[in-house]
């Protein structure tokens, strides 16, 4: 099982990525509904996944 920080890491490269759905990112990153994936990464973060990738900067 993937760890907390590889969870948040893969995460946050995978939201980069705008090919991947945040359905497709929540089942990569191991959880099994997009809630708990949307819920883990606002505590990781301080942001849900959909803000996190609209307020990045650019790359």
């Amino acid at each position: 099982m993937l760890t907390e920080h590889t969870r948040r890491e893969l995460a946050e490269g995978l939201l980069r990525d705008e090919r991947y759905s945040l359905a497709e990112i929540a089942f990569l990153t191991g959880f099994t509904e997009q809630s708990s994936f949307t819920r883990a990464f606002k505590r990781w973060v301080g942001l849900t996944p959909a803000s996190y990738r609209k307020d990045r900067p650019a790359d």
